[in-house]
């Protein structure tokens, strides 16, 4: 009488295994194979910390580079951009980063402050005429040159 071969170790067994959910002969199986394979363990970890809801990525290079934002302009650089005031090099830079990167943190930074520079230019309207109407006024106030001789 032929017994079955052991089941391979793959994910599902490593879940199993995790859970508590096999046979304890298997379970010892599954143990020593984590001890021989840096492999298997370092599948073992995954699963286990995916379980647990932890990134197994969260420290990498690249996850601190963009949690960190590394390659982001300053707002005073997105307002100099606005302006028109930089150097071609860094400003063809953060056209790229906003339109080919497309960083979602700098899109609404040169948004907010593109929406500001445009309040800020219409605001002074009712200030001019406000001060056209004040001088207008006041001229009636103020003797005439003609007054004075």
């Amino acid at each position: 009488m032929a017994t079955d071969p052991p089941r391979a170790i793959d994910e599902a067994m490593l879940r199993d295994f995790l859970a508590d959910r096999l046979p304890q002969a298997e379970m010892a199986r599954v143990e020593r194979a984590l001890r021989e394979s840096a492999q298997l363990n370092a599948l073992c970890q995954k699963i286990r910390l995916e379980r647990e809801g932890i990134d197994p990525l969260a420290h990498s290079l690249g996850a601190i580079w963009i949690r960190h934002r590394l390659t982001c302009p300053t707002r005073s650089q997105w307002s100099s951009y606005l302006l028109g005031l930089l150097e071609d090099d860094l400003a063809d830079y953060m056209t790229f980063h906003l339109n080919v990167v497309g960083c979602e943190v700098c899109r609404a930074n040169y948004d907010d402050l593109r929406d500001l520079a445009a309040r800020a230019a219409g605001s002074d309207q009712p200030f001019r005429a406000l001060r056209d109407r004040i001088l207008r006024t006041g001229r009636n106030l103020l003797p005439s040159e003609s007054d004075g001789e």
